[in-house]
């Protein structure tokens, strides 16, 4: 049971979470990247749909939830060496959640409502504000506020012990720390190419997080269409964990994810501003989780795992 637990407060923890161009004159071919503007505000909403399966001690453990956040992205300044500071501000939060028999929802815009332990920790991020330093190529260099929000949800979930409330620090770090969070920012826009393109175009980018344990996306691009001030891109990706990588420690134990899997989608991209407008990605994942440090340990303490979810975003530009 401890670790049916534990499996399942860290997926709360990871689903906090989780997912631009320029036209160049000649021919059809754009040159893709950000152009935004001082005073710029966008509205990026992102849901993702999420079902996952595991087996533990011959126990099956199903959850099925639906996540929605939307951000306020505010271009505050263009730095001198021409990237931008942006804040990105949270502005709605709903999850809905169904495990082993019980849902859970949560809904930043319902304050009716008595918050469950859950909720309280997703009500740590209505209203917080992270600093973000983002170039033109879609590189993240910088993110403020990580540990004032740390700091909040720490309090919020009223751990007394004071070696359990270090370890849960050191533990969200690792999950949601500065250069967690720059990796994850990253990954939604460093997806420009290094040069102009055309229809028929291709282009890779590998990305590399540690969340979980370190992930490894590599990613490969087609530009599918091209009209007006618009340009489609198809993508396609493999998606694994480094298997000798550390795991993530909490309480005494260690829990590590061998995964591997694949994802596919589409987005539709601005040319003048080059924010995605709207983009739809599906997600399989699959392997197994192990767990170390517990009192049966030399048992078989590992089981499978799956993963599948489609992560909907949109954005909208509010001035």
């Amino acid at each position: 049971m401890k670790q049916t637990k534990f499996a399942y407060y860290l997926l709360i923890c990871l689903s906090l979470l989780f997912i631009i161009a320029e036209k160049s004159f000649g021919g059809d071919k754009v040159t893709l990247k950000l152009n935004l503007k001082k005073g710029d505000v966008f509205h990026y909403n992102m849901t993702t749909v999420q079902n996952i399966s595991q087996s533990i001690k011959k126990q099956d453990i199903n959850i099925k939830q639906t996540m929605t956040f939307d951000y306020l992205m505010d271009v505050k300044n263009i730095d001198a060496e021409g990237s931008y500071v942006i804040d990105a501000t949270y502005d709605k939060i709903k999850i809905s959640l169904n495990s082993m028999g019980s849902d859970e929802s949560y809904d930043s815009e319902d304050t009716t409502v008595t918050l469950s332990k859950t909720g309280k920790i997703y009500s740590c991020l209505k209203g917080a504000t992270l600093g973000i330093v983002l170039t033109s190529s879609g590189k993240v260099t910088k993110v403020t506020g990580i540990n004032k929000l740390i700091d909040k949800m720490i309090a919020t979930m009223g751990i007394k012990d004071e070696s359990m409330e270090k370890t849960m620090r050191t533990s969200l770090q690792s999950m949601v720390g500065e250069e967690t969070m720059k990796q994850s920012f990253g990954n939604g826009f460093d997806i420009y190419p290094d040069g102009p393109v055309s229809v028929g175009s291709t282009w890779t980018k590998e990305m590399n997080m540690k969340i979980i344990s370190s992930v490894t996306i590599k990613n490969e691009y087609k530009v599918t269409d091209i009209k007006d001030n618009l340009v489609n891109i198809d993508v396609k990706s493999t998606i694994s964990t480094d298997p000798g990588a550390k795991g993530i420690e909490m309480m005494s134990m260690t829990m590590n994810y061998k995964l591997k899997g694949s994802q596919k989608g589409n987005s539709e991209m601005e040319i003048g501003s080059g924010m995605v407008t709207k983009s739809t990605i599906t997600q399989d994942i699959s392997g197994t989780v192990s767990m170390s440090g517990l009192s049966d340990d030399g048992k078989d303490n590992s089981w499978p795992i799956s993963i599948l979810s489609t992560i909907t975003i949109t954005t909208d530009k509010r001035k």
